[in-house]
């Protein structure tokens, strides 16, 4: 019986002795399951009471999972005072494990990877972003040198690793190499996108309000690019589209700024805060949709984005990590380039022809994302990290 490592950022919420995901969690960790009999979740662990679940409300109950839960902490401050207990918990989480696969960057993760090397189990890195681009876009002077830290400590886990998956098909390798002799090495998104989320035929009408989305499930800074959304309102509302709205997916301490902001420039009225969704309650938001705007910093290759086009939605975006590999040039920009994002959706939003054909072309360009396609490349690194075993 082999048994698999997992190590990520990912949490659970804990009531009692039982362990609850919210849906995305519990899509990701299935995934491992097939190739090795027992998976092993590391995890922060934050205890609860049933009436606070919210979306954590998935409850893990499958023998061949097991969660060993660390310390739940939030940021540096709290992992500082509680790090000697993690540290404590983690030394044994891989006792008894075969194999590893580490989602990095993530505190974590690298936590458990220095353990796992001490015992020389093969392990396998999949890497989700880029702290370089992190570390360019951060605008304080510690946070930088933190995520600095990080780079370089990323360099080091991905040249070591015996396999290694990268959410893009070009970006993030060049900057973070496998250079393992020897290794394997492959790419695939973390989206999960069944046949069903698919939309095709979407037609634009002239609708009387036109919906702007903007997908971020953690707003926890500016990096995720929504202060440059609200100014994107603010001039397409002084060019005289006030027929407008703004859609904010995902929740976070960083809403009040967004709010304050707003209400700085006189567009308060024209956004919302719709808060957590799951796949289906995103999918019809998406197809409501006119245009996705993101203007993110730093990126590796967003789920959201794909998500959106496999609906169908015109997606306008910045050209960091991976996204170039998805959106074409002409629409992405420069994160704080509000006048051409504003200008590029007033554009579209004109020209019935362009939008039907943006649509269209995002629609496919998705579906080379769709579950069966990235399962069989999931499941052929884990095959491979298998083979690692006792070589």
């Amino acid at each position: 019986m082999k048994k698999l490592l997992v190590a990520c950022d990912e949490y659970v919420y804990q009531v009692g002795n039982k362990y609850f995901f919210r849906e995305l969690g519990a899509v990701l960790i299935k995934r491992y399951l097939g190739c090795f009999d027992v998976i092993r979740l590391v995890v922060r662990a934050k205890k609860v009471e049933n009436s606070e679940l919210g979306e954590y409300n998935i409850l893990i109950d499958n023998k061949y999972i097991e969660v060993y839960p660390i310390p739940f902490f939030r940021g540096p401050v709290q992992l500082i005072k509680k790090i000697r207990c993690i540290q404590r918990q983690i030394k044994s989480s891989s006792n008894g494990c075969d194999a590893c696969v580490v989602r990095l960057p993530s505190t974590v993760a690298t936590m458990v990877l220095r353990k796992v090397l001490k015992k020389k189990i093969p392990y396998a890195v999949e890497v989700v972003a880029s702290p370089w681009d992190i570390m360019k876009a951060e605008k304080k002077i510690l946070l930088k040198c933190i995520w600095w830290i990080i780079h370089r400590r990323l360099l080091t886990e991905c040249k070591n690793a015996d396999c290694a998956s990268y959410v893009t098909e070009f970006g993030l390798q060049r900057i973070y190499p496998d250079l393992k002799l020897n290794h394997y090495e492959t790419f695939y998104s973390s989206v999960e996108l069944d046949k069903e989320f698919f939309f095709q035929g979407r037609i634009f009408d002239r609708k009387e309000t036109i919906t702007i989305c903007h997908v971020s499930n953690s707003i926890q800074s500016y990096l995720k690019g929504h202060m440059t959304v609200i100014k994107v309102i603010k001039k397409l509302s002084d060019l005289g589209y006030g027929n407008l709205q703004v859609k904010f997916v995902g929740d976070g301490p960083f809403i009040k700024d967004i709010i304050s902001y707003s209400q700085k420039l006189g567009v308060f009225h024209l956004i919302s805060f719709v808060g957590f969704l799951n796949k289906k309650q995103l999918r019809s938001l998406l197809i409501e949709s006119d245009v996705m705007l993101f203007p993110t910093y730093t990126e590796g290759l967003p789920r959201v984005v794909i998500e959106a086009m496999a609906t169908g939605l015109p997606c306008l975006s910045t050209k960091v990590g991976g996204i170039p590999e998805l959106i074409s040039e002409e629409y992405l920009f420069e994160p704080d380039d509000y006048m051409s994002f504003a200008n590029k959706i007033i554009e579209i939003i004109s020209n019935d022809e362009l939008y039907n054909r943006i649509s269209l072309e995002n629609y496919h360009k998705a579906l080379t994302y769709e579950a069966s396609v990235l399962s069989e490349k999931r499941n052929r690194l884990l095959k491979e990290l298998y083979n690692k075993i006792n070589c």
